[in-house]
């Protein structure tokens, strides 16, 4: 056999036994697939790889990422290529997401005379009458409503109060000479 890579594998598979069952049928290569070699790692499950990087040095990279640093920048401080960061930015977007939030700190509180944002006006005039679904989904009085709609229904329940109606993209509120 010749040297090199291949020349290992080519005698493990040409070294085989034939099994030599009596009974109808072909013979049967008789041979150990496991002692056959592979790329993958031991251990774990098919395909898993030792990690790209160390868990500190992949943390900060990510933190890193969160603060909106680029992937050429992050590939030539951690050693790996653009495309490895980019991979390791898609994979962990859930932490990058939350890391950001982490530094962003909490909301500044409303101060008097800041109003918050439509949506939430909305939400706290309807009240009880409003739910959050998952998915970004909403529900009015117990049947499924766009945003659009639970903001008409909480400009009219404004206006019926005496007060300013909510600003809202799409939504049309008619002067007060034109309500009554």
């Amino acid at each position: 056999m010749s040297g090199g890579k291949g020349g290992a594998l080519r005698e493990q598979i040409t070294n085989f036994e034939f099994d030599s069952a009596p009974g109808p049928g072909p013979a049967r290569a008789n041979f150990a697939v496991s002692a056959l070699p592979t790329s993958r790692s031991p251990g774990g499950r098919g395909g898993r790889r030792d990690p790209l990087l160390p868990r500190e040095q992949r943390d900060e990279l990510l933190r890193r990422a969160a603060r909106g640093e680029d992937d050429v920048s992050l590939s030539l401080a951690f050693g790996i290529a653009a495309h490895q960061v980019a991979k390791l930015r898609y994979n962990n977007a859930v932490k990058i997401r939350k890391l950001r939030q982490i530094e962003a700190g909490p909301a500044a509180p409303v101060e008097e005379g800041d109003e918050p944002p439509p949506i939430e006006c909305a939400f706290a005039v309807l009240a009880e009458r409003v739910e959050r679904l998952r998915g970004g989904f909403f529900r009015l009085d117990g049947r499924p409503a766009g945003l659009k709609h639970i903001m008409a229904v909480a400009n009219e329940v404004r206006l019926e109060r005496g007060e300013p109606a909510i600003p809202y993209p799409g939504i049309v509120t008619p002067p007060p000479s034109e309500r009554e």
